[in-house]
């Protein structure tokens, strides 16, 4: 086995628009670094908005990796992307973002993400390549979004951007053809929070075939990354308690776990395999359900968590 790295393809930022990158199916995938190379030019008005976390990432709305046209391995909006990035590697990428929303022209900005094949931080990443030869098609589906999504807060100067999305594989090479490997799938939850509650409830996936390597959560209020909003975090299936800590600790344990300088705002994670043994994930097979229960406090704007999943799918040929 050798590796290979290249770029594969870009695509021009068209505000709210969405499009596609066909990715090659010539070997199996470790993983998939993405680039938003842009230029922010603001001007008039006298009122800066508040900007959102790593902005202007938001011009990335969502990333998905699908196969065969159907079959979504990854579905992550960008801004999570590159936090997710940030944990898995134990530093931020090399990110040159917007520092304020004032009157500016053609600030150049670089964000950065790696979407993982093979799974991070893991004893044995070459158990989870992703075998793309098998596939008819493999494709990268990029929405963008628009100016006023790198603003948690709005003011009333007028934002306009240029910009280029860029995707670099790194890929292994020689993998028999019909290797068929667990597969590293990566989706979102979306949950608003509308009271402060003891127990507010998040119902996750489970199945036969599907076990969970983490979960990460970011707590938003008013569209702001907050560390405010999260007491505390149980995983439980029915009286099965699998994670039972409070917010602070978790986000301690995290920190040291990951070997980040700084923890990021709002993000607490739950990972299942620490030393990176996959076999320690979490299988849903016999289970009749699976949920986050959380203590909460609401925030002043409208209070979101996100949940971010990463699943092992074992197909029925590898059982």
């Amino acid at each position: 086995m050798r590796n290979l790295t290249r770029e594969v393809g870009s695509k021009a930022f068209v505000a709210s628009g969405q499009e596609t990158i066909n990715l090659p199916r010539d070997y199996a995938y470790v993983d998939i670094m993405v680039e938003l190379d842009c230029l922010i030019t603001v001007s008039g008005g006298n009122t800066s908005g508040t900007l959102a976390d790593n902005a202007p990432a938001q011009l990335i709305k969502t990333i998905e990796i699908r196969a065969n046209g159907r079959d979504v391995i990854k579905s992550l909006d960008y801004s999570g992307l590159v936090r997710l990035t940030q944990l898995r590697y134990g530093t931020a990428p090399n990110n040159t973002i917007l520092a304020s929303g004032d009157n500016q022209t053609n600030t150049h900005c670089y964000v950065y993400g790696i979407i993982p094949q093979a799974m991070w931080r893991s004893v044995k990443p070459f158990d989870t390549l992703f075998n793309a030869k098998v596939l008819s098609t493999y494709e990268a589906i990029i929405s963008f979004g628009a100016t006023a999504d790198i603003y948690s807060t709005a003011g009333n100067r007028t934002t306009a951007a240029t910009g280029t999305v860029y995707l670099t594989c790194r890929e292994s090479v020689g993998l028999p053809d019909n290797t068929i490997l667990p597969i590293n799938k990566e989706g979102t939850i979306e949950s608003t929070v509308t009271a402060t509650a003891t127990e507010h409830k998040i119902p996750l996936n489970y199945a036969k075939d599907l076990s969970y390597r983490a979960l990460v959560l970011r707590t938003l209020d008013g569209g702001a990354v907050s560390n405010s909003i999260i007491n505390n975090i149980k995983l439980q299936s029915g009286g099965v308690i699998f994670y039972n800590v409070n917010g602070t600790r978790t986000r301690n344990r995290n920190k040291l776990i990951y070997s980040v300088e700084t923890m990021p705002t709002g993000y607490y994670a739950i990972d299942m395999c620490e030393d990176g043994r996959l076999g320690d994930s979490l299988d849903t097979s016999g289970l009749s359900s699976l949920d986050l229960i959380l203590d909460v406090t609401v925030g002043s704007g409208t209070t979101k968590i996100k949940v971010y999943t990463t699943e092992i799918i074992l197909p029925t040929v590898v059982k």
